[in-house]
């Protein structure tokens, strides 16, 4: 009877302790709950102060679509930016909040050099003939700079998030088309030189560059051309779904509503010709005009699927 007694009574205290809640050994458990492993044991969640870059993931999708239905176009997919040309990075504060920074520092200075017959006068080349140059230099900027921070909630692979930022944006060229061109020639505006163009002065192109008025009417020329500087600034506030297919890999996707102020510069055109009355060369500048844009509106980042990567 004792040993029943005893059997019966150890069972029971058995039962107990396995039958009691886990206790948090401290206040960071509590706070954080028990960590996410794969079946290899490596944590699939992010950790604190993990460092994240995005691509955008609609090109994988679409990769795999092609491959399922057997296209013979299909192509093998390439990294796409998650912002327009800019780097995305997110930084874990703790598993719960990131802070976001989108950074884009662009400038592109293209020069284009043509050799041209050297003339004494318009259709008369030295003797012997020697060339000069004329030349068109494009100088393109855009930064782009933001910042922001995001929470997370839920648990196991599947977590919802939120959050806001700020932005600013500054471009000299619209969608990569413009910016400011500078024209030199090698054959000058002078008495002898009065027309601006002839055979020996080189068309760049008419509306290439936001200027629809190069070697046009034929006696003038274009030496500055600059598109109205756009300069702006916004906020913006997301919500949104991340899954972790992986460890420390997910996809995800969101909705945002933003708030912002857009203004454009209206650039100018400098055109250069020969005044008959001062027998000289002259330079007339014109202004375009200015806009501005205020918006509110809200976004669903162009549909894109975000493929994001922590480390």
């Amino acid at each position: 009877m004792k040993k029943f007694i005893l059997s019966l009574a150890f069972a029971t205290t058995m039962l107990a302790a396995t039958a009691q809640p886990p206790q948090a050994a401290n206040a960071q458990d509590l706070l954080y709950p028990q960590e996410l492993l794969s079946k290899k044991g490596t944590p699939i969640l992010p950790e604190a102060k993990d460092w994240s870059i995005g691509f955008d993931a609609n090109f994988l999708l679409g990769y795999v679509g092609n491959l399922l239905h057997g296209t013979t176009a299909t192509n093998a997919p390439l990294a796409a930016y998650e912002y327009s040309h800019s780097i995305v990075f997110k930084m874990m504060k703790d598993a719960n909040t990131a802070y976001i920074g989108v950074v884009r520092l662009g400038n592109v200075s293209t020069k284009t050099t043509t050799p041209i017959v050297d003339e004494v006068s318009p259709g008369t080349p030295t003797t012997p003939a020697q060339y000069v140059s004329d030349t068109k230099t494009t100088t393109q900027t855009t930064i782009n700079l933001a910042a922001g921070i995001q929470k997370y909630r839920g648990h196991g692979r599947l977590r919802g998030f939120y959050g806001a930022g700020v932005g600013l944006t500054f471009a000299n060229n619209l969608n990569g088309i413009g910016g400011h061109d500078a024209y030199t020639y090698g054959n000058a505006v002078n008495t002898t030189y009065q027309n601006a163009v002839t055979a020996a002065s080189t068309n760049f192109g008419t509306g290439v560059d936001g200027n629809p008025n190069i070697n046009v009417p034929n006696a003038t020329r274009a030496t500055d051309v600059t598109t109205g500087t756009v300069f702006g600034i916004g906020v913006r506030g997301w919500i949104g779904a991340e899954y972790f297919f992986a460890p420390k890999m997910s996809v995800s996707a969101q909705y945002g509503w933003g708030i912002g102020i857009l203004s454009s510069g209206g650039g100018s055109t400098t055109l250069e010709s020969y005044n008959n009355t001062t027998s000289a060369e002259q330079s007339i500048t014109t202004n375009g005009s200015k806009t501005s844009v205020f918006y509110i509106d809200v976004d669903n980042m162009s549909g894109q699927i975000i493929l994001s990567l922590y480390f």
